[in-house]
């Protein structure tokens, strides 16, 4: 899903079609319209059963969605699962100014920490496609833990010890790096409290 970008997504995208032969891996873009937005488009044109996310800055462990797919076959009563993230440098998340080296981060589920903050990563999470998946378009950077938090307020998520994906904190323009990022933040924490 591509959220109004001037890069060469859909010739890349119909290049690797035609390579592979695999009409499944379609690339679609809209006029930049932000990440919940497009996500939203991505999740209607979704064909399959189960949906997992990857943003553009960031790179799925190759066993990732084998991991998913394992988890949801095993577990059928189970809608959402999570993973964890590798993340370059968490000292850039925290706003510290000496560089840290890479480290793995896992949240067990706890409705009550998710109240507080986001215990996954958009992409350390998956799910099946469910009616109540959707993100609030409302949101501009917090669409993720909203997410979690509506797709297990009835019933809890699978959490899987295995690496989902590794954060990158030094790709331009994220979004934990704009200015509406700290205020949405508490507005969504005041809502989640409720």
């Amino acid at each position: 899903m591509d959220d109004g970008s001037t890069d060469q997504t859909p010739e890349v995208v119909a290049q690797l079609r035609a390579e592979l032969g695999e009409d499944r891996l379609r690339a679609f873009r809209i006029s930049q319209s932000g990440v919940c937005v497009a996500r939203n488009h991505g999740l209607a044109a979704a064909q399959g059963t189960i949906i997992a996310y990857l943003d553009d800055d960031n790179t799925m462990h190759r066993l990732w969605l084998k991991a998913v797919a394992w988890a949801f076959f095993q577990r059928p009563d189970i809608d959402v699962v999570y993973g964890g993230i590798m993340v370059d440098d968490f000292g850039r998340l925290t706003g510290e100014s000496a560089p840290r080296l890479p480290s793995f981060h896992l949240n067990s589920f706890d409705e009550a920490k998710l109240r507080e903050y986001n215990l996954a990563d958009i992409g350390a999470i998956a799910h099946r496609k469910l009616d109540d998946a959707y993100f609030d378009e409302t949101l501009q950077g917090f669409g993720d833990w909203d997410l979690l938090f509506r797709l297990t307020r009835a019933k809890a998520p699978l959490v899987l010890p295995v690496l989902a994906c590794y954060y990158t904190t030094s790709a331009p323009n994220r979004l934990s790096e704009q200015s509406f990022f700290p205020d949405e933040m508490r507005l969504l924490r005041e809502r989640l409290r409720r």
